[in-house]
């Protein structure tokens, strides 16, 4: 097999890389580049600047120090047409290229999207790809990814007991913005039972409205979605909310329940696994295995998309 295979998930929380060398990921940050006065910090923000449209973009941990606050972005269908996202792209390739990992004609990018965007914007994020690197790139549907990872073994071989081209499995990956559902049937992409709904950040929203009407907390949907991983938060000294954050997990874990009902129906119960992925896999995946016994929590649910797509790029590479 000639030729490096890279996985780049570029996600509204974290943009997540894979490779033969190992994983990396960054906030997914982006802000207007600022004149930096004090000489170190400059020369430290410099290291995670992008050029955008003749712009400059701080992004990763640059973007969250030296921003007012909430610097989520990406709550919207068009997100990748922005330039918030191409600074993300160019971002990926510019930490791969401080790492030395080779992006010649030989190399295989392998980069995904939700399903609801998949169709309208594969051809934009290629393209995004194109202007920066002479690599190859291949764009699929996200959840691909944790699929992949459960298949392939890290070289993209098939893990000896899974039988692709047998077997069914239905994936859950649960992102910020997305929550994306597919059904492979015997090695087969069954598009009727797939489709995205609303990710973890409706978590994260109920948990900032339940803090302002019940303890007055006026918080940043950043800093609820870190409250989710850590049961507290930083309003004037930390406070514990463990109890509100175990609301919103429930509701997350109802919204994610109700979506794979709706689209898997019957084929829910003939699959044999359903994986649970993406960066909101651990806030659900016990309410989800109460109902579904065979709900089944991956090895490293938040990198096992980039990861997943690597696999799937290797397998692609040796059946040339």
């Amino acid at each position: 097999m000639n030729g490096n295979v890279v996985g780049i998930d570029i996600g509204h929380s974290a943009v997540k890389v894979s490779t033969e060398a190992g994983h990396f990921q960054f906030p997914a940050m982006v802000m207007p580049a600022l004149t930096i006065q004090d000489a170190n910090e400059s020369m430290r923000s410099e290291r995670e600047t992008v050029t955008v449209n003749n712009r400059k973009f701080f992004y990763g941990e640059t973007a969250l120090a030296h921003s007012k606050g909430d610097t989520i972005f990406g709550l919207n269908d068009t997100w990748v047409q922005s330039d918030h996202h191409e600074a993300l792209v160019a971002a990926s390739i510019q930490e791969l290229m401080a790492r030395e990992i080779p992006l010649d004609p030989n190399t295989l990018i392998m980069a995904g999207l939700p399903i609801k965007s998949f169709t309208e914007s594969k051809s934009l994020i290629a393209d995004q790809f194109k202007k920066l690197t002479q690599a190859e790139i291949r764009v699929v549907p996200q959840p691909f990814g944790p699929y992949f990872y459960a298949m392939l073994d890290n070289t993209g071989k098939q893990h000896p007991g899974k039988e692709i081209t047998q077997d069914s499995y239905a994936v859950c990956d649960i992102g910020w913005f997305t929550t994306d559902i597919i059904v492979m049937r015997k090695g087969r992409y069954n598009q009727s039972c797939s489709g995205s709904a609303e990710g973890a950040h409706i978590a994260a929203k109920f948990l900032k409205t339940d803090l302002y009407q019940e303890k007055g907390l006026n918080t940043t949907l950043q800093a609820c979605e870190e409250a989710l991983r850590t049961n507290h938060i930083t309003y004037r000294g930390k406070i514990d909310v463990s109890d509100y954050v175990k609301k919103a997990k429930s509701h997350l874990a109802e919204h994610v329940s109700d979506r794979i009902k709706d689209y898997l129906g019957p084929v829910v119960d003939e699959v044999s696994s359903i994986y649970i992925a993406g960066g909101g896999a651990n806030l659900v995946h016990p309410t989800l295995r109460q109902t579904w016994s065979h709900a089944e929590l991956v090895a490293e649910p938040r990198m096992s998309i980039a990861e997943g797509m690597r696999r799937m790029g290797l397998g692609i590479k040796m059946n040339r």
